[in-house]
């Protein structure tokens, strides 16, 4: 077994590294980032090279190194990215299933027996960690928005929950309100995405921007044209 020797670089600037076996068929991309990542202390990494059967040195331009190392960062990245995105999701259920058990309590009762940790029953009389109707739109969303953008995608999920129970804690809806019930109706009467929610004063409630954040991760690093374009998910989800 030949473990990954250190690098050479000839006259010609040229970047040789000593790979096993299957390097010689690899991707070089792949190959180049499993160096990076057993240079920078990568154990999986670097016990796959050593698990690899001596061959042929596979040799690296610059500008290939240059390749390898933005497609390195860019996955870690990504996993950062992916991490921050579990987290959001993670924290909107937990805080949202700590205020389930006391929603429509006045400050004064909540003043009175503060919420200090996670309890059940209360106002919808369900198990201590269930959340609402606010994190399972959440979810729906943020499904939806795997697969890109797309209205009805987002639609289908938001009827998919109130009609099949689709990303509910335990298997039902236990509250619905008025306007999003109104809104879902139409979207499964077939409305358009966009047109289907309500368009006077009384409709234009807050419920949607506690479930839209997973549309923020989608546009982030888009340009604001893009952005902008995306604005309808607020009006159909209320």
């Amino acid at each position: 077994m030949k473990k990954l020797e250190p690098i050479e670089t000839d006259e010609n600037g040229e970047i040789t590294y000593n790979l096993g076996s299957t390097a010689a068929d690899m991707d070089w991309i792949r190959a180049g980032r499993l160096v990076q990542k057993a240079k920078a202390g990568d154990k999986a990494a670097a016990k796959e090279l050593e698990e690899l059967e001596n061959t042929p040195m596979l040799e690296f331009t610059d500008e290939e190194m240059e390749e390898i190392r933005l497609s390195v960062e860019m996955e870690k990245a990504e996993e950062h990215y992916s991490d921050k995105i579990k987290s959001v999701l993670l924290g909107v259920a937990v805080g949202d299933a700590l205020g389930v058990p006391v929603e429509f309590n006045s400050r004064q009762t909540i003043r009175k027996n503060p919420v200090t940790d996670m309890r059940g029953h209360g106002t919808y009389n369900q198990p201590p960690g269930t959340w609402s109707d606010d994190s399972s739109l959440t979810f729906c969303l943020a499904e939806a928005l795997t697969s890109d953008f797309d209205l009805n995608t987002i639609g289908k999920n938001f009827v998919k929950w109130a009609d099949e129970n689709f990303w509910t804690p335990r298997g039902n809806v236990f509250d619905i309100g008025i306007t999003i019930r109104q809104a879902i109706d139409r979207l499964a009467k077939g409305v358009q995405p966009d047109l289907a929610g309500g368009f006077d004063v009384a409709s234009n409630g807050n419920g949607s921007l506690m479930r839209i954040l997973p549309l923020l991760f989608h546009i982030v690093d888009k340009p604001i044209d893009v952005a902008i374009s995306l604005r309808f998910v607020p009006g159909f989800s209320e």
